[in-house]
């Protein structure tokens, strides 16, 4: 019996097997050439976590807008690094609207914002037709920049 490569397996067959990997094996097996890489992309873009603006202007530049898509669980932070200067709520509200309007099989949110946002934050979710869960939270000093 000739034993099936990995590279002919069918890509349902092959997401199956991935998506039973937790994320470091998800990342490990991404590694292996490029044909494994865009198998594993939507498993390593599903679950996003960004801590700061500074990560979320990184994502932005560095990650190709496509991989956005696969995001169905996103949790950003708009909190400043110590060592960048402090964001405005535009740019803060930019930055989000840009993730949000690529994101369209987002299933749930977190919104970790400090202080407010700037009202055009609220254009993308019409889009959001999949969104499910919603949460948002002043990851800041209420009284210093309230929500």
């Amino acid at each position: 019996m000739a034993s099936l490569s990995w590279h002919a397996l069918p890509i349902e067959m092959k997401w199956s097997i991935i998506d039973t990997l937790d994320e470091d094996d998800v990342k490990s097996l991404s590694m292996v050439d490029q044909k494994t890489y865009q198998a594993c992309v939507p498993a390593r873009f599903k679950n996003i976590k960004l801590d700061s603006v500074d990560t979320i202007t990184q994502f932005i530049d560095n990650v190709p807008r496509s991989y956005c898509e696969y995001i169905q669980h996103l949790d950003i932070c708009t909190r400043d690094s110590p060592s960048s200067p402090p964001s405005t709520p535009r740019t803060r509200s930019d930055h989000l609207i840009t993730l949000l309007s690529a994101s369209p099989r987002l299933h749930s949110l977190t919104l970790r914002v400090i202080g407010t946002l700037d009202k055009s934050i609220v254009a993308p979710f019409p889009y959001l037709t999949s969104l499910r869960r919603l949460s948002i939270a002043n990851c800041g000093d209420e009284h210093k920049a309230p929500l």
